[in-house]
């Protein structure tokens, strides 16, 4: 017979395991009558000990163990339970069922095996003491005897008390609890008896029952205390009684749970591989063939798996064992009754949002470089956007009939734009926009000349940008230009509470003749080209290099570069002259030698920004996407930190990521101890002025510890990289750090001696001011063929795990994350080679990436809403609403390329500039909104509180 069949015929025969009561009569006589005979006989004090033994020997498994029907006795529930029957088992009094699950369970689990064994040895060193205590027996008075007599007896009636107590079971501890039905969809049976009959909406259901939801249906059960539950489909349910609380005993399916607050001791739900304890809140648990997840809606939620506890608070999440993801809260109870609303009206803001992306979504790219060869010599920063305003009067309308036709749109616009007037006032803005840029060609640029952006120009204006668009038909747009600036000057502005009424736009025809001033925007019309401007001086250059026909900032690097975006065709452009900023960065500053500061120019040396040449970010739709890159280019090759990223080549390193990681970074770098001989550069140029104190500390470390950084640590190290969170959030966080490793042997070493000058530090403290850190154990032991290495501090403190595995440093917070991540990387289980991830990786000519930044956190959004509450103060339906809306998200990808001159971050995502979509803005802007700050699951009014909480 398999050993999953023994197995399941054990855990049969332990759950309908019944004992007569004159069994369990007889046992608690023969119990009596052994204290009595042996006090007699010995009038000892061990003899009260031996008695309590032969008490639990013989209670052990009698019913005095086993609770009521309708309880949790009929689970061993976790390492807790098991842990409670080793005593009887050392006694060779535990049922043969028991045995065997108690003797399986310790075979594979090695914290239990180590207390089973603690407990023997504690059991023999009593044994002992008891022979050594009995030889001087005959020495004590006679007062001695009467007074251990006495106490014996006393235990013994305290004993059978016990026994007494546990036999009337919930007689003494109050009835086992039951649940109203307050309401049923679908069907919900009642299993009692070995009989199966169906619910009734109202009916009181006794605690020894089970009840059932059949499929696609659901049910609303109340406590006494006026707690309620509400089942999922397929869900099964007993409930039961503890010495502190009510039990809520999950064998299957999914709940809900809104606890009132317990006046005294706790509500529990068990899923059999965790159990959940709670005073009064809102939470779910999910139990399944996998394990089970628990999700925190609102209040404090403690979870023990085994011997660990968790804490949980709202948006939190936790799954029991390592086959179990996190999902986002909402998903998790989406199938409540109470989410409808929220899910519908999240649906309808997403597909509006989608709508005005595909309507803001530029008609073609654009190839000509006529305004970007017209903007001012010494333009450092240039801005090239489409004329969308054709498209935004589209999506204007667009999103009215959608209001009009959708009732959750139309209840949504209403709590955001309830006074018509402002609707009018949008409407109004956006038919001026549209009439106004209807006029003006595909695209729109602003330009700012760094050059004049120096004191003593004469013009405090002088770098302020410049607009430019061509006009389509100048001579019907001139009236206009005239009408729309009479318009804007006549709105009010906060210039006329101080008696300035000068106009805020002014037109003009001779840039040239303009006196320097500032507070005004100059509009200048020339032919088909419109120009404007705060600064005359900018305006009368341009007129210069017009009349001409000739622009020095064509053909420089700078133009150059974005030259060459427009010839594969742009849609949205920034361009940013990084070298003209950092020699205007460079010439304003000087080192302050009084206070021995360093020189600007020689940190940006060792940085690498002193060879920066440009920035240009574009973005581009393809394929129904977006596609962003940001590009930082070099005069030369690249310097110091700015090199420290490798050209593209295979990461190895993501191999040891799972395809389920929630984020991960990854890639090449330049050898590290190279990146180190850069970093004591840097940090001698940012001390140039002082004493060089930095630099000797690091110095006089080396030496009083025998290491150096750079030879024993750094050049141990290869170039390859990751770092994850791969696995469950809770209650520790499962991340893994990947390092490439060149000399193992010389790591290993200098680990081991990093350990040990730790230790003698700690001690010398200790020693000096009775108070230091605690000290380091590193152990090995062998897995799977593998040597694992454990960081522990001598409190039992578990710092990290590690270990080598062809050429690579696995490091993680726990054993099993090491293993498993070695056993997926060899079956090729991996994130790297996942589909999800491939299909995220831009479209471009390189086999390969330098770094890649990957996201995924749908999964762990319960502790990301969490974050955000603690960082921002949002409320928690606000955070559970963002969680919510990170899980719709899904994954997205960054991935960078080191050149020789030059570094390219590039990511593909939704529709939208820069990858920013109304999708997502939309849907952002629904989840903060409305009446329902008190429910954290729906975007419904709050309903009303009771005393016994709130009610679903």
């Amino acid at each position: 017979m398999k050993s999953e069949e023994r197995f399941e015929q054990a855990v049969a025969a332990v759950r309908e395991e019944i004992i007569d009561p004159r069994t369990a009569e007889a046992a608690g006589e023969r119990v009596w009558a052994r204290l009595a005979h042996e006090v007699q006989a010995t009038g000892a004090a061990d003899v009260a000990a031996g008695a309590l033994a032969a008490h639990a020997a013989d209670t052990a498994d009698t019913p005095d163990t086993v609770r009521a029907a309708g309880s949790d006795s009929h689970r061993i529930l976790g390492c807790e339970g098991f842990r409670e029957l080793m005593p009887a088992y050392l006694a060779a009094a535990l049922a043969e069922p028991k045995r065997v699950l108690l003797e399986d369970h310790t075979r594979e689990c090695l914290p239990c095996r180590r207390a089973l064994a603690a407990a023997r040895d504690a059991k023999s060193a009593r044994r002992d003491r008891s022979v050594a205590s009995s030889t001087h027996t005959a020495a004590r008075p006679q007062g001695t005897y009467r007074r251990w007599a006495l106490a014996a007896g006393l235990a013994g009636v305290a004993l059978l008390s016990g026994f007494l107590f546990r036999q009337a079971g919930v007689g003494y501890l109050g009835a086992a609890p039951s649940v109203t039905v307050r309401s049923i969809s679908g069907e919900l049976a009642v299993v009692a008896g070995g009989e199966v009959r169906p619910a009734i909406a109202g009916e009181r259901i006794a605690g020894s029952q089970l009840v059932r939801t059949a499929q696609g249906s659901g049910a609303v059960l109340e406590l006494a205390d006026g707690s309620r539950i509400e089942l999922a489909e397929r869900s099964e349910l007993g409930l039961g009684r503890r010495w502190d609380g009510t039990i809520l005993e999950l064998e299957r399916g999914s709940l809900i749970v809104e606890a009132a607050k317990q006046r005294r001791g706790h509500l529990y739900v068990d899923s059999g591989d965790c159990r959940v304890s709670v005073v009064g809140t809102i939470f779910s648990v999910n139990h399944g063939a996998k394990g089970s997840r628990v999700s925190v809606i609102e209040g404090e939620v403690h979870v023990r798996e085994g011997v660990e506890l968790a804490v949980l608070l709202p948006g939190q999440q936790f799954a029991s064992g390592n086959r179990l993801a996190g999902v986002s809260v909402a998903d998790e109870i989406s199938w409540s009754r109470d989410a409808g609303r929220y899910r519908e009206r999240l649906a309808a803001l997403k597909s509006l949002g989608h709508e005005l992306d595909l309507a803001l979504t530029p008609v073609s790219a654009r190839t000509s470089t006529r305004l970007l060869d017209l903007v001012p010599a010494g333009t450092g920063i240039y801005v090239a956007l489409p004329n969308l305003s054709q498209s935004v009067g589209g999506a204007w309308q667009l999103v009215q009939q959608r209001v009009a036709e959708n009732p959750v749109l139309g209840e949504w616009w209403s709590e955001h734009f309830a006074n018509p007037e402002d609707e009018a006032a949008i409407s109004q803005a956006i038919g001026e926009f549209e009439r106004f840029g209807g006029e003006l060609g595909a695209e729109i640029a602003v330009a700012v000349d760094l050059a004049s952006a120096h004191p003593g120009s004469g013009d405090v204006a002088a770098s302020a940008p410049v607009l430019l668009a061509e006009v389509r038909d100048p001579a019907r747009f001139s009236p206009l230009l005239d009408e729309e600036i009479a318009r804007l000057n006549a709105l009010p502005h906060a210039a006329e509470s101080d008696g300035d009424d000068a106009p805020r736009l002014r037109r003009i025809t001779d840039p040239s003749s303009e006196p320097a001033g500032e507070g005004q925007l100059l509009v200048w019309l020339a032919g088909d080209l419109l120009f404007a401007s705060p600064s005359a001086t900018s305006l009368a250059a341009i007129q210069t290099e017009l009349a001409a026909n000739t622009n020095s900032f064509v053909g420089t690097p700078f133009h150059q570069r974005l030259a060459a975006i427009y010839s594969d065709g742009a849609e949205w452009l920034v361009g940013v002259d990084l070298a003209a900023i950092v020699t205007q960065a460079t010439a304003q500053q000087t080192p302050d030698e009084e206070d021995g500061d360093h020189a600007p120019g020689e940190v940006l040396e060792q940085i690498g920004l002193a060879d920066a040449d440009f920035l240009i970010l574009d973005s581009r739709n393809a394929s129904g996407e977006t596609q962003s890159r940001a590009h930082v280019g070099f005069r030369q090759e690249r310097r110091g930190l700015a090199s420290w990223l490798a050209e593209p080549a295979p990461v190895g390193a993501l191999d040891f990521v799972s395809p389920s990681a929630h984020l991960a970074v990854g890639g090449v770098l330049k050898e590290p101890a190279a990146m180190l001989d850069d970093l004591l550069a840097l940090i001698a140029a940012d001390h140039s002025g002082s004493d060089g104190s930095g630099l000797q500390h690091l110095a006089d470390f080396e030496a009083e510890h025998g290491l150096s950084l750079r030879e024993d640590l750094a050049a141990t190290l290869g170039g390859d990289f990751a770092f994850a969170f791969d696995g469950p959030w809770l209650p520790m966080p499962s991340w893994k750090l990947v390092l490439e490793v060149n000399d193992a042997g010389r790591l290993q070493s200098t680990l081991v001696r990093m350990v040990e000058e730790w230790n003698r530090a700690a001690t010398a403290a200790a020693a000096a001011d009775g108070q230091a850190p605690p000290t380091l154990t590193l152990s090995q032991e062998a897995i799977d063929g593998r040597v694992v290495y454990d960081l522990r501090t001598t409190t039992g403190a578990e710092l990290a795990h590690f270990l080598f595995v062809d050429g690579y440093l696995v490091v993680g917070p726990s054993r099993a994350l090491l293993v498993e991540a070695v056993a997926q990387r060899a079956a090729g289980i991996t994130l790297a080679s996942s589909a999800a991830f491939l299909d995220l990786l831009p479209l471009d000519g390189e086999a390969n990436y330098s770094a890649v930044v990957y996201q995924n956190l749908g999964g762990a959004v319960g502790a990301l809403g969490e974050f955000l509450g603690r960082q921002s103060g949002l409320s928690g339906a606000d955070r559970e609403r963002l969680t919510a809306l990170a899980g719709e998200a899904g994954a997205s990808l960054a991935v960078a390329y080191g050149e020789s001159r030059g570094l390219t971050l590039s990511t593909r995502g939704v529709r939208g500039p820069m990858g920013i979509s109304f999708e997502s803005l939309l849907a952002l802007g629904g989840l903060f909104g409305g009446d329902d700050s008190d429910d954290p699951s729906a975007p419904a009014p709050a309903s009303s509180e009771t005393p016994n909480g709130p009610q679903a």
